[in-house]
């Protein structure tokens, strides 16, 4: 079973279930799950990451899987009847993914600065293809660490470079977007205008090819859109909901 932390009012009628990104945590939502507290608010760390036992799985799919097996089995989810699924950056594509299985309790997605598929910068992808990562571009990604909030949250990420490449790697190979026309539940796409990583045209094409779908741009904030602009992207969780 996946670790997780349950917060926020857990007598909500919603549950919210966060899922995170390539080489991170459920840490990476501190700032902006303390915006979200009138929600049963459900984080988990995937296989591999966080206090989760377990190999990090090789492909997003897997990860789509044990969520999945997570939503269906876990006391904490398993008789919640409005579950909205939020996943950043690559977990905006296990969300994608877990809607795509239709479970009945699921009931709306949102994708934060991810994606339903990726393609990485080349200098940066043939690095990690060498089991190397070139930590000051995910520094420029997240549009530095020079505010301490950033710096915070960039600290939390796993420590082991070889989570983050795993990760990135499987992020290289999904493509969910002809399947996305299937969804058939209310997906939101948040991301920056001057994200680097997991760019707007992405989001785009959520938007694009999801038939009930909204999206919104946020004039800044890169990839740490959830850090730095914490307050304002819960504004627009909640006005989903």
């Amino acid at each position: 079973m996946l670790h997780y932390l349950q917060a926020g009012n857990k007598n909500s009628s919603k549950t919210l279930l966060f899922i995170h990104g390539s080489g991170c945590n459920l840490k990476v939502f501190g700032e902006l799950q303390k915006y979200l507290e009138d929600y049963n608010c459900i984080l988990i760390d995937l296989n591999g990451h966080g206090e989760s036992t377990g190999q990090c799985s090789s492909t997003v799919y897997g990860y789509i899987d044990n969520v999945v097996d997570f939503i269906q089995t876990c006391e904490a989810t398993k008789n919640q009847e409005d579950i909205t699924l939020i996943g950043y950056s690559m977990g905006g594509a296990i969300v994608l993914g877990v809607a795509l299985k239709k479970l009945p309790n699921v009931k709306k997605v949102i994708s934060l600065s991810g994606g339903a598929r990726f393609k990485l910068n080349t200098d940066f992808s043939q690095e990690i293809y060498h089991n190397q990562i070139d930590m000051n571009y995910l520094i420029k990604c997240v549009g530095g660490i020079e505010n301490p909030l950033s710096k915070k949250y960039f600290e939390t990420f796993e420590t082991n470079k070889e989570i983050m490449i795993n990760d990135l790697i499987a992020c290289e190979l999904i493509n969910l977007v002809p399947e996305l026309k299937n969804i058939d539940i209310p997906v939101l796409a948040l991301v920056a205008k001057d994200e680097i990583l997991t760019l707007v045209e992405y989001s785009e094409i959520i938007d694009k090819e999801v038939p009930n779908s909204q999206l919104k741009i946020f004039e800044s904030g890169k990839h740490f859109l959830l850090v730095v602009h914490a307050e304002e992207v819960a504004k627009e969780i909640k006005s989903f909901l």
